[in-house]
Parts: structure tokens; sequence; C-alpha cells
């Protein structure tokens, strides 16, 4: 079984987020304004947490000494339809699933699958969340890291 995350619906609400990078223990984190104790926390590898809130908006996704792959060019987005909103998330599996960092200057891409198209992009605040044809959400591109 590998990771499934759907996108069930996109939301016409604003999201704030803290995105971090901190090198001493290469800790990738995404934190949004969605985050509270009543978030549901899904392990979807060992060494990566994913938190939804009870509506399904991401609270926040945490990545500990992930795979890191470096990049040379930006993600060529261009082409790709656009909608702008929050998706709400809904996590269909999460057993061992591999995921891995695709890193630029003070840009980071968490990948949830290899080899899918992206057929859409759902664009809140600074965040692309990249999204196939039948809805799977397989990556989640953030910019304007902090680096500490």
């Amino acid at each position: 079984m590998s990771l499934l995350i759907k996108v069930t619906d996109i939301k016409e609400s604003e999201l704030t987020f803290e995105a971090k990078y901190i090198k001493e223990v290469r800790n990738y984190d995404i934190l949004t304004n969605y985050m509270s104790d009543d978030c549901v926390p899904y392990p979807i590898h060992q060494a990566t947490m994913l938190w939804i809130s009870e509506a399904g908006e991401l609270g926040e996704i945490e990545c500990i000494y992930p795979i890191m792959v470096e990049s040379k060019e930006p993600l060529e987005l261009s082409g790709v339809p656009q909608k702008h909103g929050v998706p709400i998330l809904e996590v269909v599996s999460s057993e061992d699933a591999e995921v891995w960092i695709e890193y630029q200057k003070n840009t980071f891409i968490i990948w949830l699958a290899a080899n899918k198209p992206i057929h859409s992009c759902i664009e809140a605040a600074n965040i692309k969340f990249l999204v196939t044809a039948e809805s799977e959400l397989i990556g989640i591109l953030c910019e304007r890291v902090t680096i500490e």
C-alpha cells in the first residue's frame, strides 16, 4: 500500500502559514492556521508526519531527515490550470509511503508520489498543492521558507 491523499473539495478561505527549514536537524515544516489540538495525525513515512483538521484542511506537515533531492531548475507550472483556495484533504492510505524533499534556495517541494503528472495546482498563499487528474495530492510546493 502507498500514500494516497485525495483532494475532495476546494474551500474559499485564507491560508496563513509558517514554513521553516532547520538545518541542524534537517527539518522541513509547514504549519498553517488550521493546526489545532483537534487535528488528526497521520504518520505517512518514518520521517514525515501530517496533521489534518476535522474539516480536511492541512494543519501541519513535518519532515525530519527526509530523502533530499537538490533542484537546479524551478518547477515549471506554466500551462497547468491553477485554482485558488484551500484544498480539503482525505487520507485514503498512508502505509509504506515514500516522501522526499526537492529544494532550491528558499523554496521546497514535499513530494508524496513519484512519476505522476501534475494536472492542476491549488494555490493558497505561497503554497501550491500539486494534484493529478484523479484528484490525488502528489506534492506541496512552498515558497517564502525561513531558514534557521
